[in-house]
């Protein structure tokens, strides 16, 4: 993985051409996916902070664009709604970026009314978001990851699992961690049968340890329903430790802090009597 430090030293070369800029960029985003995957949030957020800084010394905007977006979407996971809205404030300032970037926009502001109570103009947002990816397989996939993350922590599983679906129509067999997360959510709701094998199974083939501590959590919850403590005891352990991975990859107290507050995060942290 590309080490942040080694990135700076190439974003403060002065006569670095848009090429090589263009290059480092998508090199950082792909260290920022293989950190996402192995659950080390805050080297995520600090190769997207590094890729941001060579886009914009070097004016390649749609990667300047493009690593705003990619960190909203991490701060979603992390509950970060104001820094979220300040990004996207910022984003609005500029360059109006291609159009597949624009969906991704509408879902990051849908997830920020949503959590401000609006759920109105939540769902026209998303409604905008999905007709802005149609066609366009990344946009879909953020836009579907966007909202069906908003809805579950909204406590709204029938919303969260409508959202799957809509992601699903274009994703199936496209990517596994997008459809990881989709089953879970229609797995939630009832709207599948409860195998939540299959969504563990996807996540760990995904390698996406966000998705698969929610799936750990969800076969403790069916182990209770079946009565099989024991099953629902050692599930729920297992989340609760990657939960712990995630929350030690995160530097920044605060942000840590409202990881370790969210809701579906607290349950598990609460159930297993794991501190923080």
């Amino acid at each position: 993985m590309i080490k942040v430090d080694i990135v700076n030293e190439v974003s403060r070369v002065a006569d670095i051409t848009k090429v090589k800029a263009e290059v480092a960029v998508d090199a950082v985003f792909d260290a920022m996916r293989l950190s996402m995957q192995r659950g080390e949030l805050g080297d995520a957020l600090a190769t997207l902070d590094a890729a941001i800084a060579i886009a914009d010394a070097n004016v390649v905007t749609t990667g300047s664009i493009a690593g705003r977006l990619a960190r909203v979407t991490l701060l979603q996971e992390l509950d970060a709604a104001d820094s979220v809205t300040r990004a996207l404030d910022e984003l609005d300032g500029t360059a109006p970026g291609v159009h597949t970037l624009g969906a991704v926009r509408h879902a990051a502001r849908g997830w920020t009314h949503l959590r401000g109570g609006d759920g109105d103009r939540a769902r026209v947002a998303f409604l905008e978001a999905r007709a802005g990816a149609e066609g366009l397989l990344l946009s879909r996939i953020a836009c579907g990851r966007i909202e069906i993350v908003a809805w579950a922590r909204a406590g709204d599983r029938d919303a969260a699992s409508e959202a799957a679906e809509w992601l699903l129509e274009g994703a199936r067999d496209q990517c596994p961690a997008a459809e990881a997360l989709a089953t879970w959510a229609r797995v939630q709701a009832g709207h599948e049968a409860s195998n939540p094998s299959t969504v563990a199974e996807l996540a760990t083939r995904a390698g996406d340890r966000a998705i698969l501590w929610r799936a750990l959590a969800l076969a403790a919850r069916i182990a209770d329903d079946r009565d099989d403590s024991l099953a629902a005891e050692a599930e729920r352990a297992e989340a609760a430790a990657m939960i712990a991975g995630l929350a030690a990859s995160i530097l920044d107290d605060e942000l840590r802090d409202r990881f370790l507050a969210t809701p579906d995060v607290a349950d598990v942290l609460a159930e297993t009597g794991s501190g923080t």
